[in-house]
């Protein structure tokens, strides 16, 4: 199933936030399922990421729209159907999770290969590998200055 990427969620949502549940959990990280999605405008168009629990785990994530303008997500029939999505259903909300490299000068990349999907509706999300994958990579360098 391909997915619009040009929905703009992030700007809808400055200074909000929601709590949205990643019940596989993260790739690497299955035990961290619960989250708050926080958008600050001091770093848009950057999220946060904030597991809840025992230990707060901040994450950084961005529109992937921001990052790159073409990119296209093919998403699989079973990871739709999990996630409630269809094609003409309401567009999910899509991030990408960035590292920040501790370099001189310091540097990000985002992983634009295996972004988190959540249905708007519900707060449900995962993290996927896209079936188109291969055109992408785990480290994509982010330009902030282009930002």
């Amino acid at each position: 199933m391909q997915i619009n990427t040009a929905t703009e969620f992030p700007k809808q949502l400055v200074g909000e936030k929601a709590e949205v549940t990643i019940p596989a959990g993260l790739v690497g990280l299955p035990l961290l399922t619960k989250f708050l999605l926080i958008s600050d405008p001091g770093i848009y168009p950057f999220v946060i990421l904030r597991h809840f629990g025992e230990e707060e785990i901040d994450f950084l994530a961005v529109d992937p729209s921001t990052v790159l303008k073409e990119y296209s997500l093919d998403v699989s029939d079973g990871d739709a159907g999990e996630l409630g999505l269809s094609a003409s259903g309401t567009a999910p909300l899509i991030l990408n999770i960035a590292i920040i490299h501790p370099t001189e000068p310091p540097s990000i990349t985002v992983n634009l290969m295996a972004p988190v999907l959540f249905n708007r509706e519900t707060g449900m999300g995962k993290q996927i590998l896209l079936e188109n994958a291969d055109n992408y990579s785990a480290e994509h360098p982010l330009d902030i200055e282009a930002l």
